[in-house]
């Protein structure tokens, strides 16, 4: 039974519920930490996005920091400062199904600050 046999069986009936499944990145400048988790939060509520992560660059804070989110959860937390030669800027990953690029950057410019 080598790797390659054991698949074959299943082909026919193994359509997978996330072969539309996309990431998108997106940088955006300064952002306030909580509404955009409160932003994301609605895009997963709506079964567009499963998962994010990244980090944000928040006013007034000599550190990054980093946002992960799966399903409703989220975590936050800062984890270094922002190198002198770093543009302080944020930067994410969404994943989820059939994302659009421009529909979710601009839902997310709300959060610009």
């Amino acid at each position: 039974h080598t790797h390659h046999d054991h698949h074959h069986d299943q082909d026919q009936e193994h359509h997978h519920a996330h072969d539309h499944f996309n990431s998108v990145s997106i940088t955006l400048g300064e952002v306030d930490s909580d509404k955009i988790v409160d932003i994301i939060g609605e895009l997963i509520a709506g079964n567009t996005i499963f998962r994010v992560k990244g980090f944000l660059a928040i006013p007034g804070k000599p550190m990054r920091q980093v946002l992960q989110g799966v399903g409703e959860r989220f975590d936050r937390y800062f984890d270094r400062a922002w190198a002198e030669d770093e543009t302080r800027q944020s930067r994410l990953v969404l994943i989820g199904k059939d994302l659009v690029d421009d529909h979710l950057r601009t839902a997310l410019e709300a959060a610009v600050v």
